[in-house]
Protein backbone atom coordinates (compact mmCIF):
# COMPACT_ATOMS: atom_id res chain seq x y z
CA UNK A 1 0.00 0.00 0.00
CA UNK A 2 1.31 3.44 -0.95
CA UNK A 3 0.28 6.51 1.03
CA UNK A 4 0.97 10.13 0.15
CA UNK A 5 1.49 12.95 2.65
CA UNK A 6 1.22 16.44 1.18
CA UNK A 7 2.79 19.22 3.22
CA UNK A 8 0.36 22.14 3.01
CA UNK A 9 0.68 23.89 6.37
CA UNK A 10 3.02 26.77 5.55
CA UNK A 11 2.22 30.44 5.59
CA UNK A 12 4.17 31.36 2.45
CA UNK A 13 5.34 34.62 4.03
CA UNK A 14 7.80 35.37 1.22
CA UNK A 15 4.86 35.60 -1.14
CA UNK A 16 3.61 38.63 0.82
CA UNK A 17 -0.01 37.47 0.65
CA UNK A 18 -2.61 36.54 3.24
CA UNK A 19 -3.61 33.62 1.02
CA UNK A 20 -1.95 30.34 2.03
CA UNK A 21 0.85 29.46 -0.37
CA UNK A 22 -0.81 26.21 -1.47
CA UNK A 23 -3.91 28.09 -2.64
CA UNK A 24 -2.11 30.38 -5.06
CA UNK A 25 -3.06 29.58 -8.63
CA UNK A 26 -0.92 28.43 -11.49
CA UNK A 27 -2.42 27.62 -14.87
CA UNK A 28 -5.97 27.31 -13.59
CA UNK A 29 -5.23 25.11 -10.57
CA UNK A 30 -4.00 25.86 -7.08
CA UNK A 31 -0.51 24.66 -6.17
CA UNK A 32 -1.93 21.97 -3.89
CA UNK A 33 -4.23 20.73 -6.67
CA UNK A 34 -1.19 20.41 -8.94
CA UNK A 35 0.56 18.32 -6.27
CA UNK A 36 -2.56 16.16 -5.92
CA UNK A 37 -2.60 15.57 -9.67
CA UNK A 38 1.08 14.55 -9.66
CA UNK A 39 0.64 12.25 -6.68
CA UNK A 40 -2.43 10.67 -8.26
CA UNK A 41 -0.11 9.08 -10.81
CA UNK A 42 1.11 6.63 -8.15
CA UNK A 43 -2.49 5.67 -7.31
CA UNK A 44 -2.07 5.98 -3.53
CA UNK A 45 -4.33 3.96 -1.26
CA UNK A 46 -4.52 6.96 1.07
CA UNK A 47 -3.69 10.64 0.70
CA UNK A 48 -3.02 12.83 3.73
CA UNK A 49 -2.82 16.62 3.60
CA UNK A 50 -0.98 18.24 6.49
CA UNK A 51 -2.61 21.63 7.09
CA UNK A 52 -1.83 24.48 9.46
CA UNK A 53 -1.95 28.15 8.50
CA UNK A 54 -5.52 28.93 7.37
CA UNK A 55 -6.17 25.18 7.53
CA UNK A 56 -9.93 25.54 7.24
CA UNK A 57 -9.54 27.60 4.07
CA UNK A 58 -7.26 24.91 2.60
CA UNK A 59 -9.72 22.16 3.58
CA UNK A 60 -12.65 24.09 2.11
CA UNK A 61 -10.81 24.53 -1.19
CA UNK A 62 -10.27 20.76 -1.41
CA UNK A 63 -13.71 19.54 -0.40
CA UNK A 64 -14.33 18.10 -3.89
CA UNK A 65 -11.55 15.55 -3.15
CA UNK A 66 -13.62 13.33 -0.87
CA UNK A 67 -10.90 10.76 -0.16
CA UNK A 68 -8.39 13.19 1.36
CA UNK A 69 -7.52 12.84 5.03
CA UNK A 70 -6.35 15.94 6.87
CA UNK A 71 -3.71 16.11 9.60
CA UNK A 72 -3.47 19.29 11.67
CA UNK A 73 -0.11 20.97 12.32
CA UNK A 74 -1.16 23.38 15.06
CA UNK A 75 2.19 25.19 15.15
CA UNK A 76 4.15 25.83 11.98
CA UNK A 77 7.71 24.99 13.02
CA UNK A 78 9.12 24.13 9.61
CA UNK A 79 9.13 21.32 7.10
CA UNK A 80 10.71 18.79 9.45
CA UNK A 81 8.03 19.43 12.03
CA UNK A 82 5.32 19.04 9.36
CA UNK A 83 6.76 15.65 8.44
CA UNK A 84 6.71 14.67 12.12
CA UNK A 85 2.97 15.26 12.14
CA UNK A 86 2.74 12.26 9.85
CA UNK A 87 3.91 10.11 12.79
CA UNK A 88 0.25 10.06 13.87
CA UNK A 89 -0.63 8.17 10.69
CA UNK A 90 -1.63 4.52 10.94
CA UNK A 91 1.22 2.01 11.51
CA UNK A 92 2.67 0.35 8.43
CA UNK A 93 2.39 3.33 6.09
CA UNK A 94 5.88 4.63 6.80
CA UNK A 95 7.60 2.08 4.60
CA UNK A 96 5.70 2.98 1.44
CA UNK A 97 5.01 6.68 1.74
CA UNK A 98 5.66 9.46 -0.72
CA UNK A 99 6.03 12.97 0.66
CA UNK A 100 5.08 15.86 -1.59
CA UNK A 101 6.07 19.38 -0.75
CA UNK A 102 3.58 22.06 -1.70
CA UNK A 103 6.22 24.59 -2.76
CA UNK A 104 7.41 22.29 -5.56
CA UNK A 105 4.24 21.36 -7.48
CA UNK A 106 6.14 19.82 -10.39
CA UNK A 107 8.83 17.98 -8.41
CA UNK A 108 7.17 14.59 -8.84
CA UNK A 109 6.19 15.02 -12.48
CA UNK A 110 9.11 13.06 -13.94
CA UNK A 111 8.01 9.59 -12.88
CA UNK A 112 6.46 9.44 -9.41
CA UNK A 113 5.70 5.75 -9.91
CA UNK A 114 9.42 5.06 -9.98
CA UNK A 115 9.81 6.80 -6.62
CA UNK A 116 6.90 5.00 -4.97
Amino acid sequence: MVAVAILAAGRGSRMKSSLPKVLHGLGGLSLVERVLASCGLVEPARTFVIVGYQGNQVKDSLQQYSTLEFVEQSQQLGTGHAVQQASSLPPGLHRRSLGAQRGCPFAACGNPRAVA
